[in-house]
């Protein structure tokens, strides 16, 4: 496989990818595993829950661990950059003018049949990924064992993946036995240990960039913060690109390149050096109990599915006709159109019918 069809490939789940990072997985799912078989189910489900348990936006770190299973580190780097770079595009050009059109009615009826889209499509898809579990017996228990926790705390999901993971290796184990360099540093810098302490989301690492750049150095206001976290949530490919317009802000291109850098390249250290590491290092440990830490794990993350899709659920009005129309033509259309098709067309539908 060229290397051009990769990025253009993860260059088009950035772009499409609405609905945060279990958007974009759900997207890559369909797309490299049952589209492009390029990774097996297992491989992709592995990938997902290694992202989830380590530290690092899971998007990103699950697109560079796809381009390195289909062929190593190289391809890794390619499909890593591929996926952030649409929104950091998007960000970088629109930074200063996003907000001016934010009260225009077009411009926000595009973007909630967007988001709508793409809720239509996670949904559908986690009840793909969750139909091979449903005749797993031991996974009911923990999926509903799971379920209310994460509803209240879903920051409790990466201790959940790894207990059930652990009880469950352990049972069948049993059974086996400024605008200067200096600024400009600080501001990676800030990116870089923060990446490091985000699990599952990049809306974690929110409270960790607004006491930096608020509260500590005073480099954008908190309107102004705010601001770029609507920016994350409303274009496609990772939210944490809200960094991306931060550091624009804070100091320019070079400010926002500096931020970029510093949020994802935690994500292709991990995958690339860590990961690889780990399984060489423990690779007759995974053969013989992997498949049935994977068991433990894997119904926490469908349960964190389930909470994630009634979160986005959550933000529409559903009394209203027109979204409960254009929401019905995206569950359709996903029958003949491919995800990413489908939810720009969702957007545009929503936005013609608001004016009708």
């Amino acid at each position: 496989m060229k290397a051009v069809n990769l990025f253009l490939t993860f260059f088009k789940l950035g772009l499409t990818s609405f609905g945060g990072p279990i958007g974009a997985i759900v997207l890559m799912q369909k797309e490299i595993q049952e589209k492009r078989n390029w990774v097996t189910q297992r491989d992709f489900e592995k990938s997902f829950f290694i992202a989830k348990l380590l530290p690092g936006p899971t998007a990103t770190q699950v697109a560079v661990r796809l381009g390195y299973l289909i062929n190593g580190r190289g391809f890794g780097i390619i499909s890593g950059i591929a996926f952030i770079l649409p929104a950091f595009l998007i960000i970088l050009l629109f930074s200063n003018y996003l907000f001016s059109y934010s009260g225009n009615p077009r411009i926000e009826h595009v973007f909630t049949g967007l988001r709508l889209g793409a809720l239509v499509v996670i949904a559908t898809s986690v009840i793909g990924l969750a139909r091979p579990w449903v005749k797993k017996i031991h996974a009911w228990p923990i999926f509903l064992f799971s379920l209310p926790i994460l509803i209240f705390s879903q920051r409790s999901e990466p201790l959940l993946i790894l207990g059930f993971g652990l009880i469950l290796t352990s049972r069948i184990a049993k059974k086996i036995k400024l605008y200067d360099g200096a600024t400009l540093l600080l501001i990676f810098w800030i990116c870089f240990k923060s990446s490091f302490l985000v699990f599952g989301t990049g809306l974690a690492i929110v409270p960790l960039l607004e006491n930096e750049f608020v509260g500590l150095y005073h480099w954008v206001t908190h309107e102004e913060f705010l601001n770029g976290l609507v920016a994350g949530q409303i274009t496609p490919g990772p939210v944490l690109i809200t960094a991306t317009y931060l550091g624009a802000k804070t100091a320019g291109f070079a400010g926002a390149v500096m931020a970029t850098v510093g949020s994802f390249l935690p994500s292709f250290l991990i995958a690339l050096i860590l990961v690889p590491w780990m399984e060489k290092r423990f690779a007759e440990t995974w053969e013989k109990r992997g498949s049935q830490f994977l068991n433990g794990a894997m119904p926490v993350i469908l349960s964190g599915l389930f909470v994630s899709i009634i979160q986005l659920g959550a933000g529409f009005n559903w009394k209203s006709p027109q979204l409960l129309f254009s929401g019905v033509f995206a569950f359709l259309a996903q029958i003949k159109f491919p995800a990413w098709l489908t939810i720009v067309l969702t957007g545009l539908l929503f936005q013609v019918i608001q004016t009708i």
